[in-house]
């Protein structure tokens, strides 16, 4: 769930409340600590309601103001569905859920106009992952009339080593996939990138490292969409959602990220300026040339900071600074971009995690 509300200037209060039926209740400080209790069946411990909540601010569109997004998960139920599942009907009719754990049914029969009828529908246990449990009765029955939809849900609880088996993984790419000066992708490791793609798979996502050690920044941008490209044409929509292509100058520090792409982001490291400031070094142009570029191209979009906050300074000053290097680079962007564009582009500050952390549960 996304919560998103326009500021003219960054000024939080301690009032953020979020509350559950299931007895959780998660506050935010201004500083974007967050502190959770709980009540009622969530304190005996008979539901797994886990919320947290996420601020991220970002100078917004258009330039103008702040857009700050209240990012809700439940970290303690998982509900995506399970593909390729088949449930059957008494009349003979065979479904199999689609990638996402959905499926559809239409044109049934619902009886009389007045009365309607049973429908029955019943999982095929033989087709769910080794170890499955049902938490809803199988097969279910319920009253169908015409005109009408009717929901059939089935729960089913997946063994521990399945959900515990859910990592990401960290895959490094040569330059060898890259003709000299260029970011087409060479048709003799295009292999390798089906190979890629099935570890990705395997894994449910990962984040892909290209070495950019020497080349241009602007042409280390077009490496990493040229591989985001290629994967995304391959791997499956749940791993799409967890795949992120970086470019680092040391494959090993993570701090010498130049660029990446995740989910439409751009991702620009904060190697764009010096320590403690936010000007834009002058090596980098080219980059936010070429990055304008993509984003007119795309019609708008978002571009991250990625970045690790200085723990000698609080986290307002972090704040302040991650925001003064954000509309650096919106400001610069913003120049090369025509007004439509230009209006549906934001840049989000590097994330600043609270010093003292999240505190435990109550």
């Amino acid at each position: 769930m996304l919560i998103r509300q326009r500021l003219s200037a960054l000024a939080f209060t301690d009032d953020f409340v979020l509350s559950t039926r299931q007895g959780v209740t998660v506050r935010m400080d201004a500083a974007g600590r967050t502190t959770t209790e709980k009540t009622g069946d969530a304190a005996k411990g008979l539901n797994g309601a886990a919320p947290e909540v996420e601020r991220r601010v970002s100078i917004g569109e258009g330039g103008e103001g702040y857009l700050v997004d209240y990012i809700i998960t439940n970290v303690g139920i998982d509900e995506r569905g399970i593909p390729g599942v088949r449930i059957t009907s008494v009349e003979g009719l065979l479904i199999e859920t689609d990638q996402y754990g959905r499926y559809n049914v239409v044109g049934v029969p619902g009886g009389d106009w007045n009365r309607g009828r049973n429908f029955i529908l019943k999982v095929d246990p033989t087709t769910l992952p080794d170890g499955a449990e049902f938490t809803t009765v199988n097969p279910l029955v319920r009253r169908i009339t015409p005109g009408l939809p009717v929901r059939f849900d089935f729960g089913v609880k997946l063994p521990q080593e399945l959900l515990r088996g859910r990592r990401q993984i960290d895959i490094e790419m040569g330059e060898v996939l890259f003709a000299p000066g260029r970011s087409e992708l060479r048709n003799t490791y295009l292999p390798a990138i089906e190979a890629l793609a099935a570890k990705i798979d395997e894994y449910d996502g990962g984040e892909v490292l290209i070495r950019a050690n020497g080349e241009s920044p602007a042409l280390a941008l077009s490496r990493v969409s040229a591989v985001d490209k290629a994967l995304r044409a391959l791997v499956k929509t749940s791993a799409v959602n967890r795949l992120q292509v970086t470019a680092r100058t040391e494959l090993v520090r993570p701090e010498t990220m130049l660029v990446g792409v995740q989910q439409e982001r751009i991702l620009l490291g904060t190697v764009l300026f010096d320590t403690d400031q936010s000007v834009i070094l002058p090596a980098f142009r080219p980059l936010l040339l070429a990055v304008a570029r993509a984003l007119e191209k795309r019609g708008g979009g978002v571009v991250s900071l990625v970045g690790h906050a200085d723990i000698r300074a609080s986290d307002s000053y972090n704040l302040g600074l991650g925001m003064r290097r954000a509309k650096a680079v919106l400001d610069a962007i913003s120049k090369e971009l025509t007004p439509a564009a230009r209006a549906r582009v934001r840049v989000e500050p590097p994330r600043v995690v609270p010093q003292s952390g999240q505190a435990p549960s109550h």
